[in-house]
């Protein structure tokens, strides 16, 4: 079956993956800049944002936040450097073990972080808003799905 370059342009745009790109790229730009006006540092962006989200309030090791990102440790703890001339993160000295150092927040890290799910409850919100009920909860299960593959 041969297809023209206007169908497989059109499929290529209306593919799963690509829909999800976009809709995570929307997401994203939104969440930025919601996120900016509630203080965060102009130097955030959705890389560190990425790293952020790995960081339980006990902290964590730079080779978990690795794994967990599917990142280089490498890349990883530049990302963390950066977080940490912001002011969101520290190093500090793993309690287990004295070689090791763990990434945790700051309180000008931690309050960016609940200022951050403020603004992520706000952004669901308008989008449920957009959806009739039905059709955001199938959303999240449909989402759901997907995350699972």
């Amino acid at each position: 079956m041969t297809r023209s370059s206007e169908q497989i342009e059109a499929a290529r745009q209306d593919s799963l993956g690509r829909l999800l790109l976009n809709a995570h790229r929307a997401h994203m730009s939104v969440f930025l800049e919601k996120i900016r006006q509630q203080g965060a540092d102009d130097r955030i962006n959705a890389s560190l944002t990425n790293i952020m989200t790995h960081i339980p309030a006990e902290g964590i090791r730079l080779a978990d936040i690795a794994k967990a990102s599917n990142m280089t440790r490498q890349s990883v703890s530049q990302f963390v450097s950066e977080l940490e001339t912001i002011g969101y993160v520290k190093r500090i000295p793993d309690p287990s073990d004295g070689r090791a150092t763990l990434v945790r927040f700051s309180h000008k890290g931690w309050d960016i972080m609940q200022r951050a799910l403020q603004v992520k409850h706000e952004i669901e919100s308008e989008v449920a808003k957009k959806l009739t009920p039905d059709g955001y909860a199938q959303l999240i299960i449909a989402l759901k799905i997907v995350g699972s593959l």
